[in-house]
């Protein structure tokens, strides 16, 4: 699965099967505090269960991490996904 990341409109996403999954965020600066707070998550339901949503969450906390971004989680499924592997 390939995953691009648009900066502009600030989401990972990917398409299979001519159906768009992502994940978006939003970028919050003040002073010396970056964080990255990722917002809405979406998987096309006939691709749910595949591990894509996870594949998306799991690009976006890289890049959060490669970047210095604090992670908030405003989205259920990215705050169950940190849950789940301990890391809040």
């Amino acid at each position: 699965m390939q995953i691009s990341h648009d900066k502009k409109n600030h989401t990972f996403e990917t398409v299979i099967d001519g159906k768009r999954s992502h994940l978006d965020y939003e970028i919050q600066q003040t002073g010396t505090e970056r964080k990255m707070l990722f917002t809405h998550t979406f998987c096309a339901p006939e691709h749910r269960g595949k591990g894509i949503a996870a594949a998306l969450t799991e690009e976006g906390l890289k890049y959060a991490r490669e970047n210095g971004y604090e992670i908030v989680a405003l989205c259920s499924y990215v705050a169950a996904y940190l849950k789940r592997r301990q890391e809040i």
